[in-house]
């Protein structure tokens, strides 16, 4: 045997994405090591400097001029000894040898499994924060659903417990509540607990009513003292002007001081006015207070409902994480029942039509055989037969060739079928043997039957054209996406550069100094998606040249592969970064309009001059700022994220065109 005969067994994989086989065994005492691979260069298959001539992904059925590739066989069959098989040559007549051939039978495919379906699982929420107890005076229920763009969602919620534990945050909001005070702050005078939001104003609505009327009290006392107050400067004076009265009707009698008695009737007469008035406010304020008291608190009744609600956000998200977890744990298990049965079907589809496949080839070649043994003792006939059978089998062989030029694999199969014929066709000076014609009428069949293969593949080739259509055409969108990105960096770039021109004559004023520092963040904010977009945009780029490779056999599936998850990670992390840059974009443009509005930007620098170029610039930062808010609008539309909620964005455009409008009026 050569040095180079022996088992081989494939150690690894070129660029091209086929196998190196690797000498593990000979049939001698040899050990010495062969290696057999593509060798890209050459476009053929090698073992050391002896290269063969097949192209294809497999080293199987390659001839060099010292080696021949074969497949390993296990020789692990019965082998049982049956006759001769009856096929009518006990008559010797081939018309009756090929009556009793049976045509092997298409076989039926298999049927195609049924694959599992997946329904997601919806998280179950705790059943107190369905808040049905927290329903006074509304008695509405706001979570029994939770309407989207998708329609009304039913809640779902677990099992309610007989009694939440003591201290449970939305037990002690179910217990807070009070008497509502009728008498000062229009309640109806009831007890009542378990409070909805409204409920928890009208708390706070009542305590400032309350407020109200002590303060009222308050100032009705004042009034008072202040009047009496007045009334006491005025008695004093009028007691002054009294004079002293003189009882004597002797002639001897006493002097009485008139303006002391009236000063002392004056004090009594105020102490008993000052002692009411202060009973009276002592009696309404102590009324407030013990009103006030039995009825709800609001600071403690809304902190209890505000923990419960805290309570029950917490609660969502660790239901829905595990409900994400099993979702995915079930979602993961389906698919991969789904690849399994779908990968056994195909490959009992693939056996039984490969066993039908060589079934049909040996009653081929067992029918060509009867025709030509029956055909060597009259050559005339055999020659006249042969040259109808050929021509016909060439006019096939024109129209499977026609059919096989339609896709590359199938051209380049039809390639190595016509090489390996005309390597193994005899020479012209060979012809008039009978034996010659018999084997050159073998490897013409041989021929008929491969190209035939190879044109039944390659007529419903329309997949394959529509493949290579459909990458063209994403191609063709990856560059227009590209050139949008370009159009919003130069965008970007320019705007940058004209705040730069003016950024000296700027900083004289503060309110215009803190408007760049919004703008800037905002500029970096929009430059940072870009760069992600443009990393998505050229993966996808790569990914499509990949595909468009694969379709050519000039690349490997594993290329394929790789391009495509680098492309899938590079779209999740473009799109999660869009959605951020999309809120913290839209809080920056109502920073931006705040400092415009309340530093009345636009006034002051349109006071000395209406014809400002630091207004014009301010004027240009925002349109610049809006379209790049409005970029990032277009690319969730592009990327299928649907339209983000841009409210925000028209209200902060119309406070600064407002703000403008007010600051040009003026110079009409």
């Amino acid at each position: 045997f050569p040095a180079t005969s022996g088992l081989y067994c494939p150690t690894v994989r070129d660029v091209s994405g086929r196998l190196v086989y690797e000498k593990k065994s000979g049939p001698g005492p040899d050990t010495s090591t062969s290696v057999l691979a593509f060798d890209s260069a050459r476009g053929h298959w090698c073992l050391g400097g002896d290269c063969g001539t097949a192209q294809g992904m497999s080293p199987v059925g390659t001839k060099g001029r010292e080696f021949e590739v074969v497949p390993v066989l296990d020789f692990d069959g019965q082998f049982e000894g049956k006759g001769v098989s009856k096929l009518g040559m006990a008559s010797g007549d081939p018309e009756a040898l090929l009556a009793s051939l049976k045509k092997p039978k298409k076989p039926t495919p298999p049927r195609m499994p049924k694959l599992e379906t997946f329904e997601a699982e919806q998280p179950e929420y705790a059943a107190e924060c369905k808040f049905e107890d927290l329903t006074y005076p509304s008695n509405t229920q706001l979570w029994e659903k939770s309407p989207d763009s998708h329609g009304d969602n039913e809640i779902t919620y677990a099992a309610a417990e007989d009694e939440l534990p003591a201290g449970h945050p939305c037990a002690v909001a179910a217990d807070a509540g009070g008497t509502e005070d009728n008498v000062w702050a229009g309640g109806d005078g009831q007890t009542h607990d378990k409070l909805d939001y409204s409920a928890i104003f009208e708390c706070s609505t009542r305590d400032i009513a309350r407020g109200t009327v002590g303060s009222a009290v308050t100032l009705t006392h004042q009034l008072v003292d202040h009047v009496l107050n007045i009334a006491e400067a005025s008695g004093k004076f009028g007691c002054s002007l009294a004079p002293n009265m003189v009882a004597a009707p002797l002639g001897v009698g006493a002097e009485f001081e008139v303006k002391d008695t009236c000063s002392s009737a004056m004090q009594m007469v105020q102490a008993f006015i000052k002692v009411a008035k202060d009973i009276w406010a002592e009696g309404i304020d102590f009324d407030l207070a013990l009103k006030g008291a039995a009825d709800c608190d609001p600071l403690q009744t809304g902190l209890a409902r505000l923990f419960c609600d805290i309570h029950c956000v917490r609660d969502a998200v660790i239901r829905g994480d595990r409900t994400i977890n099993r979702n995915i744990q079930k979602a993961t298990d389906i698919t991969n029942r789904n690849l399994q049965k779908f990968t056994e079907w195909s490959v009992d589809s693939m056996m039984s039509q490969t066993d039908w496949l060589a079934e049909k080839i040996d009653y081929v070649d067992t029918k060509l055989s009867i025709k030509l043994d029956a055909l060597k003792t009259d050559p005339n006939q055999f020659l006249a037969q042969t040259s109808t059978r050929v021509t016909s089998m060439m006019q096939e062989l024109s129209g499977w060739g026609e059919q096989a030029s339609r896709s590359t694999p199938s051209r380049a199969a039809a390639q190595r079928a016509l090489a390996e014929f005309l390597s193994a066709a005899p020479g012209a000076g060979e012809a008039g043997n009978v034996s010659v014609l018999v084997d050159t009428l073998a490897q013409v069949a041989k021929l008929h039957s491969t190209m035939g293969v190879i044109g039944a593949q390659a007529q419903p080739d329309v997949p394959s054209v529509l493949l290579e259509q459909g990458v063209r055409h994403m191609q063709d969108t990856a560059r227009k996406e590209l050139s949008i990105l370009g159009q919003y960096r130069y965008h970007s770039t320019a705007s940058k550069a004209a705040v730069r021109s003016t950024a000296d004559a700027r900083a004289k004023r503060q309110a215009l100094v803190e408007l760049d520092r919004v703008w800037w963040q905002l500029r970096e904010e929009l430059d940072t998606y870009l760069d992600v977009a443009q990393d998505q945009v050229q993966a996808y780029q790569a990914a499509f040249a990949q595909l468009k490779g694969y379709r050519q056999c000039s690349a490997g599936f594993a290329q394929v592969k790789t391009a495509y998850t680098r492309a899938t990670q590079t779209r999740t992390e473009a799109h999660t970064r869009l959605r951020a840059s999309w809120r913290r974009s839209q809080a920056q443009l109502g920073e931006l309009a705040a400092v415009i509005e309340d530093g009345d930007v636009f006034g002051e620098l349109l006071a000395g001059d209406c014809n400002s170029e630091l207004a014009q610039q301010t004027v240009s930062q925002v349109s610049a700022a809006a379209g790049g808010i409005r970029m990032l609008y277009h690319r969730h539309e592009v990327g299928g994220l649907g339209k983000p909620d841009d409210r925000l964005t028209h209200q902060a455009v119309e406070r600064i065109a407002a703000s403008l409008a007010r600051a040009s009026a003026n110079c009409q």
